[in-house]
């Protein structure tokens, strides 16, 4: 697993260590192969899972599931890219976010025929928000200045004042990173769920509706089982419990959600997208508020605003 020490001392190997990862069987460097009946590997490859085969036949290293998987459509062979993944200058970018003690934000892009490429992703452990906040204006600023941010979507719980000082959540994102967020369209998790659901069950000209970075470690892991329904032992068997495991990887997948719900999840989900408004989706609606927050200067002119809308214009 990822998450084991043993994986953590294999991505930077002491000096007084040697470090050997056995071939996988399919390889022509499969060991033992003398001592197998002929085929061994290949049967064992054609009558599992393409994950599975990864991990036992391959020997590749994948998170070891837990429980109940959030979404069982999620393929790591087919919805995780190759290699890192780099944003499109072209298209804007849309920021999703949960608050707590462990906060969370995803980075993702819309491209013109729908799909979702989600290229980053920052965690934190046991950080304030303002702290956390100013951390990610930072890394933007490293990483990803010259990308323009045309929607950023917080959890609406966000919204509520602390008895302490009186400010909620939002209040100190849009002080002290460089943009205006807003509160997702919902906090059901049911509908979150089933609004990433609807994107991961996408094929758009032969390639998955939602791709994503191998940099985005936490979410994939998530993904691959550690974002999970933890079993509930009764006596009428083994059942689940009705929302997911709290932890680090449910608040990244929290924030990939609000995420999606910002490009219109909820609409797809609901089903209460209007076919007069297919040309001007939700996203391109949200480009008329102010992202740094100074109300005397627009943004973007309106020839600059109809060219987001039509880069980020998609029919469902």
């Amino acid at each position: 697993d990822p998450d084991h020490w043993l994986y953590k001392k294999f991505e930077n190997v002491p000096s007084t260590w040697s470090f050997h990862v056995q071939p996988g069987g399919l390889t022509p460097a499969a060991e033992n192969r003398k001592n197998l009946k002929p085929g061994y590997y290949e049967s064992l490859a054609a009558s599992n899972d393409v994950d599975w085969v990864r991990r036992f036949v391959n020997a590749e290293f994948l998170p070891v599931q837990t429980g109940k998987v959030v979404y069982p459509s999620f393929r790591d062979s087919f919805h995780v890219a190759a290699a890192k993944l780099e944003p499109s200058r072209e298209l804007g970018v849309v920021l999703g976010l949960d608050f707590g003690l462990t906060p969370a934000c995803v980075f993702l892009q819309q491209q013109p025929n729908g799909r979702v490429i989600v290229f980053d992703e920052l965690v934190g452990d046991d950080v304030g928000l303002q702290r956390f906040a100013d951390t990610l204006s930072v890394y933007w600023q490293q990483h990803y200045g010259h990308l323009q941010v045309i929607g950023a979507f917080g959890d609406p719980a966000g919204t509520a004042r602390s008895t302490d000082t009186e400010r909620t959540a939002f209040d100190i994102f849009n002080t002290h990173t460089p943009w205006r967020w807003k509160p997702a369209r919902s906090n059901e998790i049911s509908t979150r769920i089933e609004a990433v659901s609807w994107f991961l069950g996408k094929v758009v000209d032969g390639q998955p509706g939602v791709l994503l970075s191998p940099a985005c470690r936490t979410l994939r892991a998530g993904f691959n089982g550690k974002y999970a329904y933890a079993p509930v032992r009764s006596a009428n068997g083994a059942t689940y419990h009705e929302t997911p495991n709290k932890g680090m990887h449910s608040h990244i997948h929290d924030a990939l959600q609000y995420a999606v719900l910002g490009i219109g999840g909820a609409e797809l989900v609901l089903g209460k997208a209007k076919r007069d408004r297919a040309h001007e989706p939700r996203m391109a609606r949200d480009l008329e508020y102010d992202l740094t927050g100074d109300r005397d200067t627009p943004i973007t002119s309106r020839r600059e605003a109809e060219i987001h809308r039509r880069a980020m214009s998609f029919r469902y």
